[in-house]
Parts: C-alpha cells; structure tokens; sequence
C-alpha cells in the first residue's frame, strides 16, 4: 500500500499487509466500489458484506479515485485493472467517518496488520 506525503498513514507506505476478502463493483458510470467479505468465498445474493476499512473509501463502499488511473472499460474484462489501479493509486484520507472498529482507527488497524502474513480473526 502506498500513501500520500501528507497522509497519516506515510509512516506504512510500501509495507506489506494481509488484506480481508475483497468484492469490487464498478458501474456504468466509472465509480469504483469496495466491501470486504466475511468469508474467503464468492459471495451469493445473501452473503454478509462489510465496509473495506481502507483511506478513500466511505461507509456505502465508494471509492474516491484521487490519483488512480481508471480503466476505460467499466465492464468485466477490465476489473482487473480497476483492483490493480486501486491498490497502485496513493491512499490519501480516511474522511471524516469512522469505519473500522479498531480502537485507533485507519492507522491504528494498518499499524497492526503491518508486516503480518494473514489478519488475525476476532471470536
């Protein structure tokens, strides 16, 4: 993960950190969008989805794209490109809502992930 000079989270860039399952949507309209998933498996029309505690990400999901490139295509021959282009963009802000539980929030949680090979799982 990469992380804007002015970003709190400058002190992680280029750290390796596990990631939680992810489902990506892009639409029609060049808007990217990312949940986390509660289990390592292709989600079905009722799975339980959670929000994706990344910076430029707010509680409906929304990707603020910032310095990302942006595929052309919004189809799914180019989402690969949009995941990819996701995590090679700078992370910049974590807004002003707080969406991880962690006790120290963004940072905090990526401080911790830093350097582990797979997230620990709570209960």
């Amino acid at each position: 993960m990469f992380f804007s000079e002015t970003s709190d989270g400058k002190t992680l860039n280029g750290k390796s950190c596990p990631h939680p399952p992810l489902m990506f949507v892009v639409d029609g309209e060049h808007r990217l969008s990312v949940r986390a998933l509660l289990e390592d498996r292709r989600p079905a029309p009722r799975s339980a989805i959670a929000i994706a505690p990344y910076w430029n990400v707010n509680q409906a999901g929304e990707v603020c794209l910032g310095s990302m490139v942006t595929p052309r295509s919004a189809g799914l021959a180019g989402l690969g490109e949009w995941i990819e282009g996701f995590f090679q963009s700078e992370f910049t802000h974590s807004g002003n809502v707080k969406i991880t539980s962690h006790p120290e929030g963004h940072l905090g949680l990526w401080r911790d992930l830093a350097g582990r090979k797979r997230s620990r799982r709570s209960g």
